[in-house]
C-alpha cells in the first residue's frame, strides 16, 4: 500500500516542490493552500501523514493540528510540523 501524505502549506512554491519531491519517491500526496481546508481534506481523505506548516494566515498550524487530536480518527496519526517563516 503507498503511504498517502496531506501537505499544508500556504506557499505555493514551496507546496509544488515538497508535492514534486514526494511524489518522485512513490508516495500519494495531496496538498492544502489554505489552512481553513486543512482538517476537512484530513476527514474527506484521511492520509497516512500530515505535514503541516504551523504558521499560516487564517488558522494557524497549532490550531489545526489541536483539531486533529481531538479527533480519535486522528489521535495516532504522525505529524511533522514544520515552517518556512524567517524571523527578521
Amino acid at each position: 500500500m503507498t503511504t498517502r501524505i496531506l501537505v499544508v502549506d500556504d506557499t505555493p512554491a514551496l507546496l509544488d516542490v515538497v508535492r514534486r519531491c514526494l511524489e518522485s519517491e512513490g508516495y500519494v500526496v495531496r496538498t492544502c493552500l489554505e489552512s481553513r481546508y486543512a482538517v476537512g481534506m484530513a476527514q474527506e481523505d484521511p492520509p497516512d501523514v500530515i505535514m503541516l506548516d504551523v504558521v499560516m494566515p487564517e488558522v494557524s498550524g497549532w490550531d489545526i493540528l489541536a483539531a486533529l487530536r481531538a479527533d480519535p480518527a486522528f489521535a495516532r496519526t504522525p505529524v511533522i510540523v514544520c515552517t518556512a517563516y524567517v524571523a527578521e
